[in-house]
Order: structure tokens, then C-alpha cells, then sequence
């Protein structure tokens, strides 16, 4: 029987301790980010980094969103005297256990084309402005299509599970908001037509430590993921973490099981829902 899912809240806001750690620390900030997508869509720590002078890893496993993270933080780093330096790592990761038990570290990866779901400006005559989604187009606005795009959550959506990817796509047809109406125009409702839009790249995988030793930070003062609902496996192995980040923050749709808050507390964390967050929050203890 599987253990029973539960959501165990944390009194504390991550922003603002996250904020007043990296304040009073007399080194630089590090960080690492797995999951990162293009450093911006529902990224909970974007405003963070390019405030501060954080030092970090940044990891996707979709080469196309990577750089497109990378081109982000570059434009930011032109507008900045005091910028810190990131790494780009082009990886999925998976647990320490799979990584070890596989004959090859190379992986199928599914995702969503961008053509799709990441809309482009076609103008018109007398300023009519179209967004263009693969072969559909709506009327647009001069707001970014990017920023203020309907299917932006599409693009986080990443995973080994080739089912998991078609299953998003039935979600978004089935919606009755303007994410339902772009997306029925652009996968149409039959699912025999889904597959076309489903990207399959063969990406390299490594594991936690592979990422810690990458980074070669001497202190891991954060950890971020977002894998698509392999977050909690990968937490499953704090154990095994060769580093203990300060703080972790990791994606956990409908709670952890006690097993995995008793696995945290054993190794000095507390942890819990933030106040301005619904992922995982853990604070190791001093």
C-alpha cells in the first residue's frame, strides 16, 4: 500500500529568508537550479538572481530552453556592473540508484515542440497583429507573446514518460479558458494527431552528486528543482547528497509522505509548504 501523501506546512516566507541569508553572508551566494527552463516562466527565484551577486548552476534538460536561459542572464549581465558567474549545464537527472543501474547515461527526453506552444508576432497591414501558434493564428497584442502567452506552462513540460507529456496535452484541450480554445486549435481534439507535437531528444543524465561535483561549489546554499514530478524521487536519496544544501526547494504536487519528511529530519532539515510557495521547503538545521 502506497503511504499516504500529506501536506505539512512550514512557518516561513523562502523569499525573504533566502533574501536575508544571501544579505549577511561575507562570501558569495551559491546556488543550483535544476529544471531551470528559460531562467524566467514560473520561476520562483529569477528576480533573486539578478538582484544579487548569486554565483550558480543553472540545469535543463531541453537544450532549447537551456539557451534560452543563457541568452536571458547575458542580456541581464550587460545592464549589470556587479554580476555573478552561471553555468549552463545541457543534463537530466535522475536518481543515483537509476543512474548506476543503467548501461548507458543517455536518456529519451519528451517535451512539447516550441513552435506550438510558443507563439510568434506576425504583423499585418493597418497594425493588425497575429500570434502564431505552429499553423494557427489569433489576433495578438503588442504585449510580449512570450510573457503574457496562454500556453506558457507548456513549456515546462518536460518528463522520461512519453505518456506523461500526451496526458498535458488532453489537460490543456480540455480547458475552458484561452489555454482550451489556443490549444484545441493547435493539437486539435483528436489524439491520433497528439504525437506530432511531442519532441524526442536523447539527452545525456547524470545524477545530485554528478551536479555537486560539476559546480564545484565549496557551499551549496541552494537548491532548486522542478522535474516534472521526478523532484521527490531524486529527494528520496538526501542520504546520499555528498553536499547538504542550506535550503532546498523542490516541486511535490499534493504533498510528501512522512517517510520522506522523517528522511529530511534525520538529516537536519526541517521542512514543510512556505508561506509564498507551494513546493517543499527544507532548512537545515546548524
Amino acid at each position: 500500500m502506497n503511504e499516504q501523501k500529506i501536506k505539512h506546512s512550514l512557518d516561513i516566507n523562502f523569499r525573504s529568508t533566502l533574501q536575508e541569508y544571501s544579505d549577511n553572508l561575507d562570501r558569495q551566494f551559491n546556488f543550483i537550479q535544476i529544471g531551470c527552463n528559460d531562467g524566467y516562466m514560473a520561476d520562483p527565484i529569477f528576480d533573486l538572481v539578478r538582484r544579487n551577486n548569486w554565483r550558480g548552476l543553472m540545469a535543463d534538460a531541453d537544450s532549447y530552453y537551456l539557451q534560452r536561459a543563457a541568452a536571458l542572464h547575458v542580456d541581464a549581465k550587460k545592464d549589470s556592473t556587479n554580476y555573478s558567474e552561471l553555468i549552463f549545464l545541457h543534463t537530466a537527472v535522475s536518481t543515483i540508484a537509476d543512474y548506476h543501474n543503467t548501461q548507458s547515461p543517455w536518456k529519451k527526453f519528451y517535451s512539447l515542440i516550441p513552435e506550438a506552444i510558443r507563439p510568434t508576432v506576425v504583423k499585418g497591414g493597418l497594425g493588425r497583429i497575429g500570434w502564431l501558434y505552429g499553423d494557427a493564428l489569433f489576433a495578438g497584442t503588442n504585449a510580449d507573446p512570450i510573457r503574457n502567452n496562454p500556453l506558457d506552462y507548456l513549456s515546462g513540460i518536460g518528463s522520461f514518460d512519453y505518456d506523461f507529456v500526451l496526458g498535458h496535452i488532453k489537460n490543456a484541450c480540455g480547458k475552458s479558458d484561452a489555454c482550451g480554445e489556443i490549444s484545441r486549435a493547435v493539437f486539435s481534439t483528436q489524439e491520433e494527431h497528439w504525437p506530432r507535437f511531442v519532441k524526442t531528444q536523447f539527452v545525456p543524465t547524470t545524477h545530485i552528486n554528478g551536479i555537486f561535483e560539476t559546480a564545484k561549489f565549496e557551499n551549496v546554499d541552494f537548491l532548486q528543482t522542478d522535474m516534472e514530478m521526478w523532484d521527490v524521487k531524486v529527494m528520496e536519496e538526501i542520504a546520499q547528497f555528498q553536499i547538504k544544501p542550506k535550503f532546498i526547494h523542490f516541486e511535490a504536487p499534493g504533498g510528501i509522505t512522512q517517510n520522506l519528511i522523517n528522511k529530511f529530519n534525520e538529516c537536519g532539515y526541517d521542512i514543510g509548504v512556505p508561506q509564498d510557495s507551494k513546493d517543499q521547503f527544507a532548512v537545515y538545521r546548524e
